[in-house]
């Protein structure tokens, strides 16, 4: 109460409401556009994990493992070039952007986004596209996400840099079979030629 309330309010207050006390509270709770986005069943609960630690910023970075002094190099292991954040990997680095550019143009995904809240705000705001078609794209992100993740710890912990269309190839053929196993029988038969459209699609890299 006393985050939300200064104790002259508390004074004018002349009974107790649960609901003005409910909606004062939850009118100054930041909106979570991407949540709906982040837990849905299409995606593989790992990539659903790692997704949601790095919207919130909470994957363990290279930037965060100095401060903790785990290491004194802070270098972003996949391009070489910048100080490895989150606002750096997801997706500002070099190497995951050209990872991205394969996985868009296999999906015909034209956004421009460079932050992955934006991503995910775009897929939960207004389109044309149907319900089932952004779940999809939205796994298709998440993995995006876990994969650059993995080949992350891959170069972080083993000094091993996996070549970007083998990484590509990874999220597509296991967004691909994931989705195969648990899309919803009950879906529209435009759904399901979209769905049977994109996965006949094959990016050359």
């Amino acid at each position: 109460m006393k985050h939300h309330y200064t104790e002259e309010e508390m004074k004018r207050m002349m009974t107790f409401k649960t609901k003005v006390v409910y909606d004062k509270i939850t009118e100054e709770e930041e909106r979570v556009y991407w949540a709906k986005m982040i837990w849905n069943r299409l995606a593989m609960p790992k990539h659903r994990v790692i997704c949601w630690l790095a919207i919130q910023g909470r994957l363990k970075t290279t930037d965060r493992l100095c401060q903790m002094g785990v290491t004194t190099d802070a270098q972003c292991n996949l391009c070489c070039e910048h100080t490895e954040s989150h606002q750096h990997l997801f997706f500002q680095c070099s190497y995951v952007k050209r990872v991205l550019k394969y996985v868009f143009e296999w999906l015909g995904f034209k956004s421009r986004q460079d932050q992955l809240m934006s991503i995910m705000m775009m897929l939960n705001g207004r389109s044309r596209k149907s319900r089932v078609q952004k779940q999809i794209h939205a796994a298709i992100i998440k993995a995006c996400v876990y994969y650059v993740w993995w080949a992350r710890n891959e170069a972080q912990w083993n000094m091993v840099l996996w070549r970007l269309e083998k990484v590509y190839r990874i999220i597509r053929e296991c967004t691909v079979m994931r989705i195969n196993s648990v899309l919803p029988r009950k879906i529209s038969s435009k759904d399901i030629a979209w769905w049977e459209n994109v996965k006949s699609k094959v990016y050359s890299v």
